[in-house]
């Protein structure tokens, strides 16, 4: 047994989906994230180049106690490997190479395509695997570089992604290929961009969860496991510095903000239903269990909150007459529109220092109305707004995300989301954000001012 942690290390972010499934594997395991991005990209260096980046990163890793070290990226592995290992041969590595052996194995047409770095396809692993296993099939290498520059913006999607990923895809799919290998970490961040034009013509290969399968075996041989006495923790260390001034760099550029809970000084509960919902003698749990269910399907405009309150009612097994529902409501919407003017006050501070200013918020496109009236200066401070309801979606739905990232025109990893709900945060996080949970003016600005301190 051993509690330290697994470390991880790409030229930039595209490894984070190596380590996500990891993570996945094994819940209980601790890690560590290496982004070596004053690097990016490596695809384009010199073997000799990656085999020293690779080393300056696995002796950080190693500094922070890590017991294996997962090498998260196609050209580190296919450049590096072999020099790793026999430098540290008491360390146990794991590499990843494009999987040309499964897409080879199930290809019905004989044609499979990869898409991957110049270093990659230059690697004895991948060429060992596609002479030992690829023989019978034609395989078509497709170097797409632009697409880490793609991910290292936080650009997944959109008109330019989309542009780039159909150039290179069209001529694999014209010529047959009916499967897809992702042959660098970076690409499985834009997937669903690729299978979206794929169209189902090809079957598109993502590695990652074999890579972190193995992971877990090779755990298991050398009995490395962690005993889960203690919680697992996740640190993401990156090589930026914000005087490199490139776009691979973590340095704030854009803050967002929700509504409720952080323009208000509501919480996302409408408290003021409370007293209405005691006169009426119904368990307050009822709405609790309610909210949790319907509210965002609401705040979608999937349902009116008419219709919210019915189910919600149904569900609970009572009967509230139409005169008491139709207050319930009129408060549920009296509930967010009391004002934090000490947020407004932030929000000018911001833009006034720079800063770029986003609104996304889960609400109706009906209350959308009241708040654009009630909150005006609040709306006139930012750059880029999304409410939940017009856009048909809902936090933490990762496509909401995204789509305020396109309107406020800032890479995902320049972001900071303020919301007093960590599902949303998280949400955040996941859309390659950085995120504080909003829980008072006071405390937010402190977790602000120390997170740009550390970039």
């Amino acid at each position: 047994m051993n509690p330290h942690a697994v470390g991880f290390f790409d030229s930039g972010r595209g490894g984070l989906c190596i380590r996500d499934a990891f993570r996945r594997e094994c819940p209980d395991e601790s890690t560590v994230y290496l982004a070596d991005s004053r690097h990016c990209p490596y695809g384009n260096r010199p073997p000799a180049e990656i085999i020293r980046l690779s080393d300056a990163c696995v002796k950080r890793l190693l500094k922070c106690g890590c017991k294996m070290i997962v090498v998260a990226c196609n050209t580190a592995t296919a450049a590096a490997i072999d020099y790793l290992r026999a430098r540290y041969p008491d360390v146990p590595f794991i590499g990843i190479e494009p999987a040309v052996k499964p897409a080879a194995l199930r290809s019905k047409t004989g044609v499979v395509g990869v898409l991957a770095t110049a270093g990659t396809f230059g690697g004895r692993l991948y060429n060992e695997t596609k002479a030992k296993f690829a023989k019978d099939v034609t395989v078509l290498a497709t170097v797409a570089d632009e697409f880490v520059t793609f991910v290292e913006r936080g650009e997944t999607s959109g008109r330019r992604v989309a542009a780039a990923v159909r150039k290179r895809l069209a001529p694999l799919l014209a010529a047959g290929a009916d499967k897809i290998v992702l042959g660098c970490t970076h690409f499985p961040h834009l997937r669903p961009v690729i299978e979206q034009i794929a169209a189902g013509r090809a079957e598109v290969i993502d590695p990652s969860a074999a890579v972190a399968r193995q992971a877990r075996r090779r755990l298991e041989e050398l009995d490395l496991r962690t005993d889960g006495a203690r919680p697992a923790t996740h640190e993401f260390l990156t090589t930026a510095r914000i005087s490199d001034n490139r776009e691979t760099d973590m340095k704030i550029q854009g803050c967002v903000f929700d509504f409720g809970g952080v323009m208000t000084t509501s919480t996302a509960m409408p408290d003021r239903v409370r007293p209405l919902v005691k006169e009426l003698g119904i368990d307050w749990r009822i709405l609790e269990d309610g909210f949790a269910k319907y509210r965002r399907l609401m705040d979608g405009d999937f349902m009116t909150m008419e219709e919210m309150y019915d189910r919600i009612f149904a569900d609970g097994g009572v009967t509230v007459p139409p005169a008491a529902r139709a207050r319930i409501i009129e408060e549920d919407f009296a509930s967010f529109l009391f004002r934090n003017e000490r947020t407004l006050a932030w929000m000018r501070e911001l833009k006034a220092r720079g800063f770029r200013i986003g609104i996304l918020t889960n609400m109706s496109s009906v209350f959308g109305q009241k708040f654009r009236a009630t909150f005006a200066d609040f709306v006139a401070t930012a750059d880029a707004m999304v409410i939940s309801g017009e856009a048909k979606l809902y936090k933490p739905m990762r496509e909401i995300y995204d789509l305020l990232r396109e309107r406020i025109d800032l890479p995902a990893a320049s972001l900071c989301f303020f919301d007093d709900v960590e599902a949303n945060c998280a949400g955040a996080r996941a859309a390659g954000w950085h995120a504080i949970r909003f829980v008072t003016n006071e405390q937010a600005a402190a977790d602000f001012n120390a997170l740009a301190e550390q970039m």
